[in-house]
């Protein structure tokens, strides 16, 4: 069995099953062994989830692994609860990427290379020749199955990464912005208030305020 990736990729191996690494460059790599429900591994089969820029996923796979190595229980308690944790966002990672590989075929693969990179800064001609077809062609299966443009799915992605950090109190609006691919702040904040009728911050104020 042979299981390839990249950057970014989960490798997910049920129990007894061999692993050999093969690398090219330098590479670090994060082991997680553990005992947990059946319906995780439902198979022998490996199985890889691409994470992407999913950065918390790989950074509580880090602390699953510190916190598991002390033997006070508070600690190896909340290791238990974070493992499980990341349990249950592969699971969800994977029943996404079911329903994109449901789809066109050229559709899935730019959808997927947006999933993976909606931070970063890319054109409409690249995304295509990640999909295997022409601009043209990309935009009419927007169009078709999800009623909207690459560029407008991309801003979808990003405000939805920016609710999540604004939920932060900790983070400037500036940092959200960088980290949601935005170098120009203000534009930043122009995007947010047409999206949601109300700037970044006022938004956070609101949101606390109901919570």
């Amino acid at each position: 069995m042979v299981l390839d990736g990249s950057e970014g990729t989960l490798f997910i191996l049920p129990a007894q099953v061999a692993q050999y690494q093969k690398t090219h460059t330098f590479t670090r790599t994060t082991y997680l062994g553990f005992h947990t429900a059946l319906h995780f591994f439902p198979t022998k089969v490996g199985r890889t989830v691409t994470l992407g820029n999913h950065h918390c996923c790989m950074r509580w796979m880090e602390d699953t692994c510190g916190l598991s190595a002390t033997v006070h229980p508070p600690f190896s308690e909340t290791a238990s609860l974070l493992l499980l944790t990341v349990l249950s966002y592969v699971d969800a990672m994977e029943h996404q990427q079911r329903l994109i590989s449901a789809l066109h075929p050229a559709l899935a693969r730019a959808l997927q290379f947006l999933e993976a990179h909606f931070t970063e800064s890319f054109t409409l001609q690249h995304l295509a020749e990640q999909a295997y077809v022409s601009t043209s062609h990309l935009r009419a299966l927007f169009r078709q199955h999800l009623n909207c443009s690459p560029s407008s799915y991309q801003l979808q992605l990003r405000m939805r990464l920016a609710e999540k950090l604004l939920q932060d109190p900790y983070l400037t609006v500036s940092e959200v912005a960088q980290r949601c691919g935005y170098t120009d702040s203000n534009y930043f904040v122009r995007l947010f208030r047409q999206q949601h009728q109300l700037p970044p911050g006022h938004w956070r104020v609101l949101l606390q305020e109901i919570n």
